[in-house]
């Protein structure tokens, strides 16, 4: 039975290490105007370098916006300010840990990008959604080891409690007497 329980765990841990890793990142920033007063409900798309939108989303009345669970790859911003703005765009490579875009509009020249990799902003106010799955690789190796953990004592502990696994087979506990 011992040798059954360290197969299944070794076949577990296995199929938990070959499983590829879906690697998804987000896009943060602000939009302020020259005067750094945020510019809430300006749309934002994200292209791929064909022209297809791949996102759209809006700035919330802070001037923060946020679009989550993009593969990391080269993509346009496309920046449409409220009216009285000029837009913009930009392109730059997402990483996997992200990329902040603030936009800084005027109403007399097009919107200026600045951009830092990792998604948060310096702008004050919160984010226009939160990323529950932006994990790091040592917070990913540590679920995985905590889920193979928690695997192989279910297993243990069913087993045991069914009495096909106990320190010793040559001496059967004694039933209780009634």
């Amino acid at each position: 039975m011992r040798k059954l329980l360290l197969t299944a765990l070794g076949v577990a841990v296995l199929l938990m290490l070959g499983t590829q890793r879906v690697i998804c990142a987000d896009l943060a920033g602000s939009i302020v105007d020259t005067k750094g007063n945020p510019v809430a409900d300006a749309k934002i798309l994200v292209k791929n370098l064909t022209n297809s939108v791949l996102s759209e989303t809006h700035s919330n009345r802070n001037g923060r916006y946020q679009v989550t669970g993009i593969t990391p790859g080269s993509y346009q911003y496309v920046l449409f300010p409220v009216s009285g703005f000029k837009g913009g765009d930009a392109v730059s490579y997402l990483s996997d840990k992200g990329l902040t875009i603030d936009w800084h509009v005027s109403d007399t020249a097009p919107a200026i990008a600045f951009a830092s990799v990792g998604a948060g902003s310096s702008a004050p106010g919160p984010m226009a959604a939160d990323d529950p799955y932006g994990f790091s690789n040592e917070e990913y190796a540590a679920i995985l080891v905590g889920s193979v953990a928690l695997v192989g004592g279910g297993v243990v502990g069913g087993l045991a409690a069914a009495g096909e696994f106990s320190g010793s087979s040559s001496n059967p506990p004694a039933s209780p007497s009634l």
